[in-house]
């Protein structure tokens, strides 16, 4: 018993998580623990701290799943946006290459095209100068007639 009175005393042990039960003087002098009903309200902080704690923890880890997932999200846009310039790239050498051998096709066409023209215009000079030198030998036979 007097053991117990030297531990009233001497006060509850400190706990960080336990908010200390206060004392309390009896009409006789001596200090009383207060009743368990009064020490329930300390047991409740606990419990709502650990339960905030908790909750905080558990909103940290879907913050952190949160983070993932958009970290996640962001590297497949990024691999599609890069697949996607790498195929613009490739559409872009495509059309110049394609502008490139159209225009040398049209080229040599027009070559071709105007090779064929200058040959029919050579070989109609020719034939209007063979004509033309019948023509002047038709003149000089008329002539000395």
């Amino acid at each position: 018993q007097q053991q117990q009175q030297q531990q009233l005393l001497q006060g509850p042990p400190h706990n960080t998580y336990v908010a200390s039960v206060p004392a309390q003087l009896s009409i006789a002098g001596k200090p009383e623990v207060l009743a368990a009903t009064e020490a329930a309200p300390a047991e409740q902080v606990v419990a709502t701290r650990i339960q905030s704690f908790l909750e905080s923890r558990v909103s940290s880890k879907k913050a952190a799943s949160e983070v993932i997932n958009l970290l996640s999200l962001e590297a497949q846009e990024d691999s599609k946006a890069e697949l996607l310039t790498r195929h613009s790239i490739e559409l872009r050498a495509n059309a110049s290459s394609i502008a490139r051998t159209a225009s040398e096709q049209a080229l040599k066409a027009g070559a071709e095209a105007a090779q064929k023209v200058a040959a029919q215009l050579l070989e109609k000079i020719s034939k209007l100068e063979q004509q033309a030198k019948k023509d002047e030998v038709q003149a000089a036979q008329l002539r000395a007639k």
